[in-house]
């Protein structure tokens, strides 16, 4: 078992304790999380594992003005002595961001002096911190380096951004990547307005519970409203996911069969056929199911979970061989990683189901803030651009699903959570998601950028609120829109 040892600063600022419970060791070029036991003694923190290598740690720490973005360390090595927590975390953004931006150089991105001028400031200060590590201005040095770093990250990432989408705009005009929101019925005439000004695609997601009440027992008049109108308006329309494994939209007369994987996937497929069927004249592009590589319902191991993903395809390809099919994936950092039930990764779990041979068209990843079974802790730009090309090495077009909470009541900035700037307010959602719907745009193997709520419930995550007027978000992505059609 390995065991690394870390000196916490003291005192913790506010949000650091429980942000610590979020800590893992990861290690491999996908960065795996794997179970991770932690055990606290005043300032001195114990991280054991079982993995028989060298690997990272990967903590979410609190930035001013950011949240809790994580930050990932350079590679760790099992030592007696304690590793300065923040030391350790700065040492792993400043080494992310400096590589960065050389490899950006070799490729002919100059990036601003700006950028150098807060890569430098955060150099002086981690040299600071790692001079005299006993002394008591060690950590403070410490988390100025990792601010800086982080400021500097987000500025890199907009740098990449504004100059890829620039480039991409003078060499092809428009992006291709396609920009949507996810609906679940039919639109006013007011929001039919506002979203067909927003997006150029409809996406429908289906409930299967209210579909199928009971087995064999259809109501399509929901269903046949949306595709009636998105087939009226002449918009591409995206189906799906038709089956979420981690939702509520699942029938619960399916329960009565829990566990019997072979009667799951006869429901499974009959359902997914019998859709296909109904639509294919109009529908061409199809999410067949979500969840499957890390939700636990029905007592499904995931070897269960695969050949139930391969049996749906089987299904699909067989009611319409012209479909393309999409295979939606939860928490695609692999969080759900940390229960030693789970063994597959999520970019492992893709690569198996390509390896299987059948045709699929692409990987539709969720990126999910906030508090939410299926959610994924903050990461900054730089890495969600790596995790977006992590999983171009596939070799398959990637769809991006996208929520954030926006504003979530009362919860103080200080208090640990996963959303950006711990949704302060709906401008911290629109600056969160312009952004990931702008960087989805300048990357060509990226088809489709998603957000999967039109209208507010009770999470605050739709486009629209409650009152009926739009949120700065939808602005957001209609001038994104506006500025490449330009």
């Amino acid at each position: 078992m390995g065991l690394l040892k870390f000196l916490l600063p003291d005192p913790l600022p506010d949000g650091a304790a429980s942000a610590l419970e979020q800590l893992r060791f990861v290690a491999g070029y996908d960065r795996t999380p794997f179970p991770t036991t932690l055990r606290r003694d005043g300032t001195t923190l114990e991280v054991s594992h079982d993995l028989s290598e060298s690997g990272y740690l990967s903590a979410p720490w609190p930035i001013p003005g950011v949240g809790f973005p994580v930050t990932v360390s350079a590679t760790l090595r099992e030592k007696p002595e304690a590793y300065r927590l923040l030391t350790e975390l700065a040492r792993g953004k400043l080494n992310q961001i400096r590589n960065a931006m050389e490899e950006w150089k070799l490729a002919g991105l100059e990036p601003p002096t700006e950028i150098a001028n807060q890569i430098r400031t955060a150099t002086e200060a981690f040299v600071h911190a790692v001079v005299d590590p006993a002394s008591a201005e060690s950590d403070p040095a410490a988390l100025t380096a990792l601010t800086q770093s982080c400021a500097a990250s987000d500025a890199l990432a907009e740098f990449y951004v504004g100059t890829s989408a620039k480039l991409q705009q003078a060499r092809i005009g428009q992006p291709a990547t396609r920009c949507t929101s996810q609906i679940s019925g039919p639109l006013t005439a007011d929001d039919a307005e506002l979203y067909l000004a927003a997006f150029e695609v409809v996406q429908y997601t289906p409930r299967w519970s209210e579909i199928e009440s009971a087995p064999t027992k259809f109501d399509w008049t929901t269903a046949d409203a949306v595709v009636e109108w998105a087939t009226q308006q002449g918009k591409p329309l995206i189906f799906g996911p038709l089956i979420d494994l981690g939702s509520d939209c699942l029938p619960s007369w399916l329960n009565a069969d829990d566990g019997d994987v072979a009667t799951l996937a006869a429901y499974f497929c009959e359902f997914v056929e019998t859709t296909i069927l109904r639509y294919r004249d109009r529908v061409r592009d199809w999410i067949l199911c979500t969840g499957f590589n890390h939700a636990d319902l029905h007592n499904l191991s995931q070897d269960d979970r695969l050949r139930l993903v391969v049996r749906i395809l089987e299904a699909a390809r067989g009611a319409d061989n012209d479909g393309r099919w999409v295979i939606g994936v939860s928490q695609p950092w692999g969080e759900y990683l940390d229960h030693a039930e789970y063994t597959l990764s999520p970019l492992v779990f893709c690569d198996t189901l390509l390896r299987s041979g059948l045709s699929i068209a692409g990987f539709n990843l969720e990126i999910i803030a906030g508090e939410s079974p299926r959610g994924s802790l903050l990461h900054d730009g730089l890495e969600l651009l790596r995790l977006f090309e992590l999983y171009g090495l596939l070799g398959v077009p990637l769809d991006i699903t996208a929520s954030h909470p926006g504003r979530i009541g009362a919860t103080p900035s200080t208090t640990f959570n996963t959303c950006h700037k711990s949704s302060e307010s709906d401008d911290s959602q629109a600056e969160w998601g312009g952004f990931l719907a702008a960087l989805c745009s300048t990357l060509s193997h990226v088809r489709c950028f998603g957000w999967n709520q039109w209208s507010d419930d009770s999470s605050g995550r739709g486009l629209i609120a409650a009152d009926g007027q739009p949120k700065p978000l939808l602005f957001r992505l209609r001038h994104l829109r506006a500025e490449f059609s330009a």
